[in-house]
């Protein structure tokens, strides 16, 4: 489920340090990312991380691919600042990081007791001043020199210097290596005053998120943001935690219109993995917050099965079976295929063999618990055309020029009918409505950007099929079939496009390099 919510702060001009968009709470000026740590803060989620975390995790887990050196405890405090993404998917397979994140459970279940603050301190320190509160109570105990060495060596001019959110992460750190233990005494005393008697340390708080992660939630998040660069880079959640509950945070910014493609999949992820996500916009309409919500719902659908009478029609003085979701329609699917039942989806009559294809593609999905990576094949080396695998599926077969989708001009390129297209993919959404994942607009919207001309000569996703069947590929500066014929026999004997089978065509490739080499 995506909870969502939003917040309304009167927007200020800001560019100092580099804050361009703040806001005016309460008199004071905070960037959105301080904005949205105190309100989780305040929530009672003691621990929020931003994507930082993972990518450490990441560096965690694959740590030899990246050092070449294996890792140990010492390497907590070395996690590299530059991540390694031009190696982006590393070589391993699922089992590999399965291992390896036993691996990495091991190590930080043996660690558990290194005495270093968490990542709960941290956040204390910026709610509860404590960071300024240290400086000034120790280092009215140090001499003038210790105070000079550990400013200067740590960027700090002065005692009042800016406190720098994105450094958060380094500050306990950073006083633990300098004072030792009597930094640690000194912090504890002060979250004694406000109420936190319990210490905790580093290992502790990644030892307890890790506890509510099953082993296949966590295979999973590592296993997608493997699968290339873009998943990688567009892994950017906030996630906090308060001690039992974990959730998910994707940040919906003034700056920012929507939700690019990649962030919606990451979104639907979680929440296929049984995580709590939500969305924490700024300054944003409701309705806009309900239209993106809504995405995430299940489809409902009004399915009507009538009884036919001994001349074919509709038997109106018999029951009609009403069927109002994905799961009832499981159970009453095999009721289906029967001559003498009538199907109507929204009062429209549909075929049983197109609800059988979409049910079935919608099972597969759920019975193997997918995510909506599924339907639009995300990972896979072709990007998908549609957020659809069905309706992809469909325009990826032949488009015959006797189907009036469109025709090849005298110079090769073939131009659709739009009007034709557009009247063929309204059908297909007339079933898909069964579907409980099938996003109508968004289908629309990528079939807008596919309805442009296609040239099979400079396109090599697309090839040209004649009359008798075969697929005619442009390479080399010739034609070339998919027995390597060369003998094009021209534009007029083609009868439509499709995308190219590339194991096909490197057959034909290779018959192709044999014959010239005779």
């Amino acid at each position: 489920m995506v909870c969502k919510g939003n917040i309304t702060f009167q927007s200020f001009e800001c560019d100092y340090n580099e804050v361009y968009e703040a806001y005016d709470v309460d008199g004071d000026i905070k960037n959105d990312v301080q904005v949205l740590t105190d309100y989780y803060t305040y929530s009672g989620y003691y621990t929020f991380l931003n994507s930082s975390f993972w990518k450490s995790l990441f560096d965690c887990i694959f740590w030899e691919d990246i050092t070449g050196s294996e890792f140990s405890k010492s390497d907590f405090k070395n996690i590299p600042s530059q991540f390694y993404e031009d190696k982006i998917p590393l070589s391993c397979d699922i089992k590999d990081i399965s291992e390896r994140i036993d691996t990495f459970s091991k190590i930080i279940t043996v660690q558990s007791n290194l005495n270093e603050h968490a990542l709960f301190n941290m956040i204390n320190v910026k709610e509860l001043s404590l960071f300024e509160n240290f400086m000034e109570v120790f280092f009215d105990k140090q001499n003038k020199k210790v105070r000079k060495s550990f400013l200067h060596s740590h960027g700090f001019k002065y005692l009042k210097a800016h406190y720098d959110e994105r450094k958060r992460y380094d500050y306990f750190i950073m006083f633990e290596r300098y004072f030792g233990n009597k930094f640690f005494k000194f912090i504890d005393k002060e979250l004694e005053k406000h109420g936190i008697k319990v210490k905790f340390s580093a290992m502790d708080v990644v030892n307890s998120i890790f506890s509510k992660f099953s082993k296949d939630q966590l295979l999973s998040i590592i296993n997608r943001m493997n699968l290339n660069k873009e998943s990688f880079n567009s892994f950017n959640p906030f996630l906090a935690f308060n001690g039992e509950d974990i959730l998910f945070v994707f940040m919906w910014n003034e700056s920012k219109k929507h939700f690019d493609d990649l962030e919606v999949l990451w979104i639907d992820f979680l929440l296929n993995l049984g995580f709590n996500v939500e969305i924490f916009a700024f300054n944003k309409s409701n309705n806009s917050l309900s239209r993106f919500v809504n995405r995430f719902k299940e489809n409902k659908i009004k399915l009507e099965l009538f009884n036919l009478d001994e001349n074919g029609k509709e038997n109106f003085k018999s029951d009609k079976l009403m069927i109002n979701d994905f799961e009832h329609l499981k159970n009453e699917i095999d009721n289906l295929n029967n001559e003498n039942i009538l199907i109507k989806l929204d009062g429209e009559e549909v075929i049983l063999d197109e609800v059988c294809d979409v049910f079935s593609c919608a099972l597969e999905k759920e019975n193997n618990g997918l995510s909506r990576d599924y339907c639009c094949r995300y990972g896979d080396s072709n990007p998908a055309e549609f957020p659809c695998k069905y309706v992809e599926e469909y325009f990826s077969s032949i488009f015959n020029v006797n189907d009036g989708f469109g025709q090849i001009t005298d110079s090769g390129i073939w131009k659709f009918n739009k009007d034709k297209v557009r009247d063929k993919f309204k059908d297909l959404s007339k079933t898909m409505k069964i579907c409980p994942f099938f996003d109508y607009m968004s289908n629309k919207k990528a079939l807008t950007k596919y309805l442009k001309n296609i040239n099979p000569k400079t396109m090599n996703q697309w090839c040209f099929v004649d009359d008798e069947g075969h697929s005619w590929y442009f390479l080399r500066k010739v034609w070339f079939s998919d027995e390597a014929d060369l003998d094009f026999p021209g534009f007029s004997k083609m009868i439509g496009v499709k995308k190219t089978d590339k194991y096909a065509k490197s057959k034909a490739v290779a018959i192709l390099d044999d014959t010239l080499k005779k």
